[in-house]
């Protein structure tokens, strides 16, 4: 018989750089919205090596949660928005 290993509280930041044989995945949609995406996915779900699954409340929805783009940006993008907008007379102010 399979046993399980503890890590009910495991969260995807921590499991960063392990591996398990078997992960078990809760994606709750009705968390707030900032905390399922497309990275939280991955993280969680490429630290198997051999099966994962993932459970949710309502599949439909997660769907298009875990399209949503969560891209940082760049200290070189903001840079460049800088110069053009100087090009053009405008004054970017940094927060």
């Amino acid at each position: 018989m399979r046993h399980f290993d503890h890590g009910y509280a495991v969260t995807s930041h921590s499991s960063q750089g392990l591996t398990s044989e078997r992960v078990l995945v809760n994606m709750d949609t009705v968390v707030h919205p900032e905390l399922i995406n497309s990275r939280f996915a991955y993280v969680s779900v490429s630290r198997a090596s051999h099966d994962a699954r993932i459970y949710t409340n309502d599949a439909a929805s997660l769907a298009g949660k875990l399209s949503q783009d969560v891209s940082k940006s760049a200290a070189v993008s903001f840079g460049n928005a800088q110069s053009n907008s100087m090009a053009q007379g405008l004054a970017l102010v940094a927060r």
